[in-house]
């Protein structure tokens, strides 16, 4: 008699443990549905805002029709033709709305665009 009570109190602690696993698992499964569904609406909230700032930016046209600075790039030297953009070492700064053409290679540099935010500026890689 001894010895079936202890089966079955093994039976269920056994059946505890499985209950309380599978019980934990679920709690797991919410919460990383929980986590997803508020990425997706973080997600949603930016290609929304992305989409209304980006909404007044004019379609990209052939440059070669419009003004347009270049930039040039050989090794460790940078030159600017135009206006709106300035060279400090190996760092071009470019200010202004436009269009630029960058064409060459440099070795070591950067190239930062600090425009006002609602300035187009675009970049033109040759």
């Amino acid at each position: 008699m001894l010895k079936k009570l202890k089966k079955i109190h093994v039976i269920l602690l056994i059946v505890m443990i499985l209950l309380t696993t599978v019980s934990c698992a679920a709690a797991q499964t919410d919460e990383l549905q929980t986590e997803e569904m508020q990425t997706m609406n973080s997600s949603d909230a930016f290609l929304t805002e992305l989409s209304e700032k980006t909404g007044s930016i004019e379609q990209y046209t052939d440059y070669k029709t419009d003004d347009y600075q270049s930039i040039s790039l050989e090794g460790s030297s940078i030159s600017v033709s135009g206006i709106g953009a300035t060279v400090a070492g190996d760092t071009i700064t470019i200010t202004k709305a436009g269009t630029y053409v960058i064409s060459g290679t440099l070795k070591e540099g950067q190239i930062i665009v600090n425009s006002d935010e609602d300035e187009n500026v675009r970049l033109v890689l040759n």
